[in-house]
């Protein structure tokens, strides 16, 4: 079944304190940014941090715990400067929204010849104005990551009815 035009296949991993966790693409309506470079949809990556169990990170008190979460933060700190690697492309940090901070997400960008993680953030506007962290991510999520697609249409697959089978 064709991909509709208003819609992607999410490239998605989860990144746990010792792995990276490829996940199955899925079907997603685009967001703002794979709509307007939609030739390169397929070069976006959102990237969701999980503790080794695949729970949120939560913020520890006990002495030892907090020790492992500097860890783990240290791993995060890591990956969002150098990038990731995976199947021979090389993920920058792009941005992320709020509600991605929610998930503990973010997204990455491969940069090809033709495009790359400058030119996205150049697309996105002049954000130098911006002296809070917290006020930039506001602004360059609203831009970008966060709203649908110019369309506003969602996915909608089609379903079938399957008999079922016994066997005696």
């Amino acid at each position: 079944m064709p991909i509709p035009d208003e819609c992607t296949l999410m490239r998605r991993v989860l990144v746990t304190p010792t792995s990276v966790y490829p996940m199955q693409p899925t079907v997603e309506p685009m967001n703002n940014l794979q709509y307007h470079f939609k030739e390169y949809a397929d070069r976006f990556l959102y990237v969701q941090f999980t503790d080794e169990d695949l729970n949120p990170i939560a913020p520890q008190e006990d002495e030892e715990e907090t020790c492992q979460n500097t860890k783990l933060f240290d791993r995060i700190y890591n990956i969002l400067r150098r990038g990731l690697r995976i199947a021979g492309r090389t993920y920058e940090f792009l941005g992320t929204c709020i509600q991605d901070l929610r998930e503990h997400g973010c997204w990455f960008f491969a940069s090809t010849q033709e495009l790359s993680r400058s030119h996205i953030m150049a697309w996105l506007g002049d954000f130098s104005e911006i002296k809070f962290i917290s006020s930039f991510v506001n602004c360059a999520g609203q831009v970008s990551c966060c709203c649908c697609c110019c369309c506003c249409c969602c996915c909608t697959m089609k379903t079938c009815s399957i008999d079922m089978i016994s066997h005696t």
